[in-house]
């Protein structure tokens, strides 16, 4: 049950886990051909990845892991809320890691 409150309240993610997707790619620069075409040996110019971009969603998506996890902790009423929250925040954060992994997969984005 808490994994899948967890994955219903990462769903407004969405969104930030696209456009990390696409900040963490390298793309052609240059103009010619697709907006996020990807950086090729016939790239005149490649750009990415945007670190500071993605480091600043990072915590962005980590706040939000935090709020939930608080949530999840309160709802529980456990009687060792620290634990609770610890729990709650840890499959939070691995719930966001898979779907931006997934996301990042399908739109061909190499970020490992």
């Amino acid at each position: 049950m808490t994994l899948g409150g967890t994955a219903l309240a990462q769903w407004p993610l969405v969104p930030v886990w696209l456009v990390m997707a696409l900040l963490t790619s390298r793309t052609d620069a240059s103009g010619q051909g697709a907006v996020f075409r990807a950086c090729t040996a016939d790239s005149l110019s490649c750009t990415g990845p945007q670190l500071g971009a993605v480091a600043v969603l990072a915590l962005m998506i980590a706040g939000v892991c935090a709020v939930i996890a608080v949530a999840g902790a309160r709802v529980g009423r456990y009687r060792h809320r620290r634990r609770a929250f610890l729990v709650h925040w840890a499959s939070s954060v691995g719930c966001a890691v898979a779907t931006i992994a997934i996301i990042a997969t399908a739109a061909g984005a190499p970020i490992w």
